[in-house]
């Protein structure tokens, strides 16, 4: 295992996600009962990383990095000063030594610590300015990709038009020595990608396992579909409180002092959260998270859905292929329509095959803290803006998400 102790985790803005979480930080989400930004932290944690500097915009990620890992990392909170990524780094470039090699990680990825732990074991192994963890993706239209020979990166680009370039992106974890941070700064993230590309000092290794970076809405869903599908086994806490007459289909995980009323039905992969509610006679299917403190009422359906914490689902429902917004409320009787138009393209969503059909779903993305009335239809893709109201027996029609 390489001897690198020092960490930057990059924990800034919103990204694509205003829609859901207002001006909130986006590795602040809960996916499966832990923040993004847990998953990053846990992950550098278990591969003997020691020292992490966060940069962030937010108070709130610094009150949950302390609360939650300053008894397991020496952490720095640094507030960001400059713009975009390369504001973000060169940030912590004060509390980086000369010549001095660290991991940078985006803190909007979901890998598994051993994703970092190969990282780390694969840069001992080249010499490079810069050596990049690389995942296999099936949009490459929606990400940096790489053309890579043995672990030689011999060209970059950003976004490409043309599908067949490559399948392989930069998957947000980088080692890097720190006198590269006045370069990025100058030229940027992407001009020194790809002049260290042309000169042979970009290296990668490819991580085959688990990859999502959470920075639309339905990025959430991916992470469920991936997170859960791996899920083996049920385990339900000793302090949930589970019905005689509830039926539990697992693969499922229920947290502490979560309820699971009368006649209600759990099939797997799914997630109950800590103090979650399912009413008498709901129906939560696969690759559904009900985070802390949701609720969802009398006889509604969920399936294929995030409910964010302290989020209500009232009863007579139907949520599917949606994301539900921390403190948002869907009151009695609230309908989605999941199955998107054949010539609508929504960049990462793929065509999934449904009892021998081609299919596009995407619910709709109720942002924190909004309000829909009873009665509402929201069309695939609808987008209801935190905080807002939508009146009883509303139609909300779905949201321009198409690529040009």
């Amino acid at each position: 295992m390489s001897r690198i102790r020092k960490a930057v985790v990059l924990s800034g803005g919103t990204g694509r996600m205003e829609d859901l979480i207002g001006d909130e930080c986006k590795t602040l989400v809960s996916v499966v009962g832990r923040k993004v930004l847990d998953y990053v932290l846990d992950g550098l944690f278990k591969s003997g990383i020691s020292d992490v500097a966060i940069v962030t915009q937010h108070r709130s990620v610094e009150k949950h990095a302390i609360n939650e890992w300053a008894e397991k990392l020496h952490l720095d909170i640094v507030y960001q000063k400059g713009k975009g990524i390369e504001g973000a780094i060169t940030s912590a470039s004060e509390l980086l030594r000369p010549n001095e090699v660290f991991l940078l990680a985006y803190g909007d990825i979901i890998i598994p610590p051993e994703a970092y732990g190969l990282l780390l074991t694969t840069y001992v192994e080249v010499a490079s300015t810069m050596h990049c963890l690389i995942a296999p993706t099936t949009t490459p239209q929606s990400y940096g990709v790489v053309v890579i020979e043995g672990s030689k990166i011999i060209d970059f680009t950003e976004k490409p038009k043309d599908e067949t370039y490559s399948t392989l992106a930069i998957a947000g974890a980088f080692i890097l020595y720190s006198n590269i941070v006045d370069e990025i700064a100058s030229k940027g993230l992407i001009s020194t990608l790809k002049f260290l590309a042309g000169n042979g000092d970009l290296t990668g290794t490819v991580w085959n396992g688990l990859w999502v970076d959470v920075d639309l809405p339905w990025d959430i869903l991916t992470a469920l579909r991936l997170i859960l599908g791996s899920i083996k086994t049920t385990k339900i806490s000793s302090k949930a409180e589970i019905s005689s007459t509830a039926i539990i289909e697992g693969p499922v995980i229920i947290e502490d002092h979560a309820v699971i009323d009368h006649k209600a039905v759990i099939k797997g992969p799914a997630y109950i959260g800590k103090n979650a509610f399912v009413g008498v006679g709901s129906f939560i299917r696969e690759h559904t998270a009900l985070e802390e403190g949701s609720t969802v009422g009398y006889t509604s359906e969920v399936k294929r859905s995030s409910l964010q914490p302290r989020s209500t689902v009232s009863s007579l429902s139907y949520i599917a292929d949606s994301i539900i917004g921390e403190r948002a409320s869907l009151s009695v009787g609230v309908k989605t329509l999941n199955v998107l138009p054949p010539h609508v393209k929504v960049e990462r969503i793929v065509e999934e095959l449904a009892r021998g059909r081609k299919l596009k779903k995407l619910g709709a993305i109720i942002g924190k803290d909004a309000r829909v009335g009873s009665g509402t239809i929201l069309l695939p893709g609808a987008t209801v803006k935190p905080s807002a109201w939508i009146q009883p027996l509303s139609t909300v029609h779905g949201v321009d998400y198409s690529l040009v």
